[in-house]
């Protein structure tokens, strides 16, 4: 017995064989829909297409309307998803290459001063750390109001957030195999911690082409532990300025918590249950750990109020002045060989007001 409820559509098979330049068969698909399961009682079925897809049947009996349009609508909306997601060929996401081994052969001569720059983002872009491959450079940003840390894929123009946190967070250091990023952060203390994160940029990259973004916030305070710990002992003590051995098992930092009042480099052991032990007496900041793990260089204020750079024998603890001027000096770096310093001193005044220009980009 039919129920009543039910509509059949029948089309005769000898119309559909006279006039029918393009056709869908669904007598025998339709048997697979949930909707028409209930008894439906029918012959061979045919619906005649034209180019634009616009349903038309040949031969209709008459039938119940509102249930022949739910048959319909199943119909269309069956051609219509095969037509569109079927048959799509799925689209990857693929940087543009960046290559600036041929911008410097052009751009870069002894008669071009001027910076080509790396980071084209507003506001103030500084602190930049680069992977040992030269393919991630690190720094830090305000572009939305506060510091926050970013990477870039210098193969591409690809720019990835590490952080977002409405506390400062700024001065990053990738370890020399490019798994684990130090940085500053503000999130705990206002005078600053040092924070760990394992990352790998390329697989940061590759999410932010998915749309997805700050995949990992799995940080780890390094010099404020026991900060969130119920109970625990909340330091506070400036920590800034991290730098890795080239090993990756010591960060050597900037810190005032074995000096109140003075800042002094610390190593801190990541091998060795964080142990940390103070290396300078008179003052340090701004450490940069030569290529060979030798030597530090730093700078001091303890003979000059501009500050002067220094080497320290991180085996014996020697200590050598290596600059001697009345300018400021400050950020130092050691070459591949250690055998050239780099290091940025301003010998004059530009803009005659004394100050530093707040503006920094890389």
């Amino acid at each position: 017995m039919t129920d009543p409820g039910l509509s059949v559509l029948k089309i005769k098979k000898n119309n559909f064989e006279k006039n029918a330049p393009t056709l869908f068969r669904v007598g025998w698909w339709a048997r697979g829909l949930s909707l028409l399961e209930n008894k439906i009682s029918y012959e061979k079925q045919f619906v005649k297409l034209d180019p634009v897809f616009k349903i038309t049947p040949l031969r209709l009996y008459p039938v119940q309307s509102r249930n022949l349009l739910n048959y319909f609508s199943i119909l269309f909306i069956s051609i219509f998803l095969s037509h569109c997601v079927l048959f799509q060929r799925s689209v990857k996401i693929k940087p543009l290459d960046f290559d600036y081994s041929s911008i410097s052969k052009n751009y870069f001569s002894p008669v071009n001063e001027k910076p080509f720059p790396l980071t084209v983002q507003r506001g103030n872009n500084l602190y930049n750390s680069t992977t040992a491959d030269g393919n991630y450079l690190f720094y830090t940003t305000d572009q939305n109001g506060n510091y926050d840390i970013w990477f870039r894929d210098l193969k591409s123009s690809i720019i990835v957030p590490v952080t977002r946190h409405p506390s400062a967070e700024y001065k990053p250091a990738i370890s020399p195999d490019g798994k684990k990023l130090v940085f500053v952060s503000e999130e705990f203390d206002s005078e600053g911690d040092i924070v760990l994160l394992n990352m790998n940029p390329g697989e940061w990259v590759q999410e932010v082409l998915r749309g997805n973004r700050f995949i990992s916030e799995d940080f780890q305070l390094l010099t404020n532990p026991d900060y969130k710990k119920p109970g625990g002992k909340k330091e506070r003590n400036a920590d800034t300025d991290p730098a890795w051995s080239p090993d990756g098992r010591y960060i050597v930092f900037s810190s005032e918590r074995f000096s109140p009042g003075i800042q002094n480099l610390v190593i801190i052991d990541l091998k060795n249950k964080n142990q940390m032990r103070q290396i300078t007496r008179d003052g340090g900041a701004s450490p940069f750990w030569s290529y060979d793990g030798k030597t530090i260089v730093y700078l001091s204020f303890s003979d000059n109020e501009y500050g002067e750079i220094y080497r320290l024998d991180v085996q014996t603890g020697k200590q050598e002045r290596l600059t001697n001027n009345k300018f400021m000096d400050f950020s130092p770096s050691l070459s591949m060989d250690g055998k050239t310093l780099f290091y940025t001193s301003i010998r004059q005044d530009t803009s005659q007001n004394g100050k530093l220009d707040e503006v920094f980009n890389i």
